[in-house]
């Protein structure tokens, strides 16, 4: 199973020569997955029959990994991260890794830009959706840091004619599975936490 979990074939959509994610069947790229949450969990599955969470995490970290990026790597979430790592990095020369509530807030706003959900109905959700107090602060405290008020409403400004106006609980159930897989909630947890 870690043979297949790091075999880099190529994408199999015609004209396409990117890497294939690990463990897509059939071999596809991050661009070519149509439902990155549905990747990621078939990918745990496929770790958990294998056995490989009880062995050394590198299975089920490099996977995570993969899917943190590649919910980033395009579109409006792109745009957002690129602009966080950007100011973080700010003049260091030094490699690091955001935590996953960095890789939750860029999936969150950009959710709401193109769901039309205003800054603080883009709060709202994000309190209804993370699940401790400390994890919501936290989460709370960060959104300002990976997108101002400010940068929000002119990104909704310049995204406005790709908007699918949707409902914040339709936002909040999309996020809350975003939520679950990025942070690696455990169902049970989540629950014994609304």
């Amino acid at each position: 199973m870690t043979k297949d979990l790091f075999d880099q074939r190529a994408c199999s959509n015609g004209g396409c020569d990117s890497p294939s994610m690990p463990l897509s069947e059939p071999p596809l790229c991050r661009e070519h997955i149509p439902d990155l949450e549905i990747w990621y969990e078939a990918a745990l599955v496929d770790l958990r029959a294998a056995n490989q969470l009880d062995a050394p995490p590198i299975g089920q970290g490099f996977v995570h990994d993969m899917y943190r990026y590649a919910l980033v790597s395009k579109g409006l979430p792109r745009i957002l991260y690129e602009e966080f790592e950007e100011r973080e990095k700010a003049g260091r020369e030094i490699a690091f890794s955001f935590a996953d509530i960095i890789f939750f807030i860029v999936k969150a706003a950009a959710a709401g830009v193109i769901g039309s959900l205003s800054y603080d109905g883009l709060k709202r959700v994000i309190r209804k959706v993370v699940g401790s107090k400390e994890a919501r602060n936290e989460a709370l405290e960060h959104l300002p840091k990976v997108v101002s008020e400010q940068r929000y409403i002119e990104l909704a400004e310049r995204f406005q004619n790709e908007v699918a106006v949707e409902t914040e609980e339709s936002i909040e159930i999309r996020l809350r599975r975003s939520y679950r897989l990025v942070m690696r909630v455990d169902t049970s947890e989540e629950k014994a936490n609304t």
